[in-house]
């Protein structure tokens, strides 16, 4: 008997499928990691880049966002302190009002507000002029019940006179 050890040859070239397959795809899928790390890598630079970014505009605006702050808190503070004091201090418009309403050769000696209360004392030219100022502080908007309380007839009429003042007048100024 014979034994033959040599293989045979069949002159045909055999191809593993499945290694060549197997192969194949992990390529494709070292690929495929490499491709998402490249492009993943790119993203976080450019994240990167945008947050240095945003961190320098972070550090220009705090200051000013404290500032902001600040301003806003005085305002705040200036509304409040206006609405507490409105309508208190009206001697502006009353000054104002009293210099439309004098006719000329009326003098004033004294003028003081207490309260809602404007006491005038002062000197006419003559009656007229006294009845004229009178007349004109009952026409304003700012004056009301305005008596005569003392008059004195000499070479200049001495008076004393007090009214009462209106807010119906404030918001007509300026």
């Amino acid at each position: 008997m014979r034994v033959n050890l040599a293989r045979k040859e069949t002159g045909v070239f055999s191809i593993n499928w499945i290694r060549i397959g197997v192969t194949i795809l992990i390529v494709v899928l070292i690929a495929g990691l490499a491709i998402n790390y490249y492009i993943l890598r790119t993203q976080k630079s450019s994240l990167n880049k945008q947050i240095s970014s945003l961190n320098q505009q972070l550090n220009v605006l705090n200051p000013k966002k404290e500032e902001f702050l600040t301003l806003r808190e005085q305002v705040r503070q200036l509304e409040s302190d206006v609405e507490r004091i409105e309508g208190k201090y009206v001697w502006p418009y009353i000054a104002q009002e009293t210099g439309y309403v004098i006719p000329e050769s009326v003098n004033l000696k004294t003028f003081s507000i207490n309260e809602n209360k404007l006491t005038v004392s002062g000197s006419a030219a003559n009656t007229e002029l006294l009845i004229d100022y009178i007349d004109n502080m009952n026409q304003s908007p700012y004056f009301s019940q305005v008596t005569l309380q003392n008059y004195l007839n000499q070479e200049n009429i001495s008076f004393d006179l007090i009214a009462t003042m209106t807010e119906g007048g404030e918001d007509d100024a300026f």
